[in-house]
């Protein structure tokens, strides 16, 4: 059995966690086989940065806002895509790639 990748996405979190063969969580952040890969690293910390944006976080409260428009919430949703595609490529013979993002409960 395979350890698995799930690309997960939480406020001010890696996108990126790792479990073990069991399901077990092991880490939140990058593999040496990721660390390799300049465009998919940025892509990721991309991805993350647009999801935090979508919260507003300050003294004062701590809350949800969401997209500006819809293309903006397609274009993250194309860019999830691309990113577990990516992963797919590069990990899929050591590990199972799951995409746990619903950008449309978003």
């Amino acid at each position: 059995m395979k350890k698995e990748i799930r690309l997960m996405l939480d406020y001010q979190c890696y996108p990126i966690w790792i479990y073990d063969e069991n399901g077990d969580f092991i880490d939140n952040d990058l593999m040496e086989e990721i660390r390799k890969d300049d465009k998919l690293v940025a892509i990721l910390e991309e991805l993350q940065n647009e999801f935090d944006a979508l919260y507003l976080n300050n003294q004062e409260e701590f809350k949800y806002i969401g997209f500006n428009s819809e293309i903006d919430k397609q274009r993250f949703e194309e860019m999830v895509y691309q990113v577990h595609n990516m992963l797919s490529n590069l990990l899929s013979e050591k590990y199972i790639v799951k995409n746990m993002v619903d950008v449309q409960d978003m």
